[in-house]
């Protein structure tokens, strides 16, 4: 993670156990800190107004900004996902970009996907909605193409294999059918059409 040396990371997530636990390990490995300033903040994207608190750690959205979206977008309605979208890239300049991962349909048809089951059973029990709220297939015209940037499909994981040098075994539907998971990287231009 070079590419972060001097920069100031914001790592957002509604949970403070979170952060927490990983103060702990980093610490426990005598991890260094690479980015000039970290800031850790706590609230719920879905909720809105996460913005505000960005702003109160020091967010500057004059200066590119590097948006990880990692396991973000699948938890939120397409309504909540195109929100957000939308606030990105109002905080955004040109020159910023964004990466994120979506899982293909099968993850938010009832039971279509074993390994979840009892993910998703206990999500039911404790939140009364299922875990995963939104998926889609073709992930270059669906939510993130509300966003005027250039996009790029960096990969469609739907066979086994070593794919960003990990082992990839692909999850299965109910019907043995491999899910797509979809990594997707954009930039937003000089002037957005």
């Amino acid at each position: 993670l070079e590419a972060l040396r001097g920069c100031h990371v914001f790592e957002i997530d509604r949970n403070a156990e979170l952060f927490a636990h990983k103060k702990t390990i980093l610490g426990g490995l005598n991890a260094p800190l690479i980015a000039g300033r970290r800031d850790c903040i706590v609230v719920d994207i879905k909720e809105g107004k996460w913005e505000e608190k960005l702003f109160a750690s020091g967010f500057d959205a004059s200066s590119p900004t590097f948006w990880a979206l990692e396991g973000v977008l699948m938890y939120s309605s397409q309504a909540g996902n195109a929100a957000f979208l939308k606030t990105i890239d109002l905080l955004s300049t040109a020159g910023s970009e964004i990466w994120g991962d979506l899982g293909g349909s099968a993850l938010v048809r009832e039971d279509e996907l074993n390994t979840m089951k009892h993910v998703n059973a206990l999500s039911q029990a404790e939140r009364g909605k299922q875990l995963f709220q939104y998926a889609e297939d073709d992930v270059l015209h669906g939510v993130l193409s509300q966003l005027a940037w250039q996009l790029e499909l960096q990969a469609a994981l739907l066979e086994g294999g070593t794919h960003f040098g990990r082992v990839f075994d692909p999850i299965r539907s109910g019907t043995g059918v491999p899910v797509q998971f979809s990594f997707v990287h954009g930039t937003k231009p000089a002037t957005a059409s």
